[in-house]
């Protein structure tokens, strides 16, 4: 699969997770599986905020727990305490995946 097929189809599953107000808060290469028709599929929602909780909130996320993000691919906003996470940190993530690749 070429690598630019495989980041458009994640790009298209961050923008279908967004408008369903979902943000994953863990996107990363590693959560990013391809199925045995080619197909990219966006995994570990462990730590993903959604729906009303995220519309309450404005959009953003705020997080006084330790949760277990990796660093390296955590938006700047996302490193400090209280941690806040939004849509935006996700596409902070993809980015860093873009750069992986």
């Amino acid at each position: 699969m070429p690598q630019n097929s495989a980041l458009f189809q994640a790009s298209r599953g961050m923008r279908f997770l967004h408008r369903k107000n979902c943000v994953h808060r863990d996107l990363a290469s590693r959560n990013c599986l391809i199925s045995a028709k080619g197909l990219i599929k966006i995994s570990d929602f462990g730590l993903s905020k959604h729906g009303t909780e995220l519309a309450k909130m404005d959009g953003v996320v705020e997080d006084e727990t330790s949760s277990q993000v990796p660093v390296p691919w955590m938006a700047p906003e996302s490193l400090r305490r209280p941690m806040k996470f939004s849509t935006k940190s996700d596409v902070w993530s993809f980015a860093v995946m873009l750069y992986e690749v």
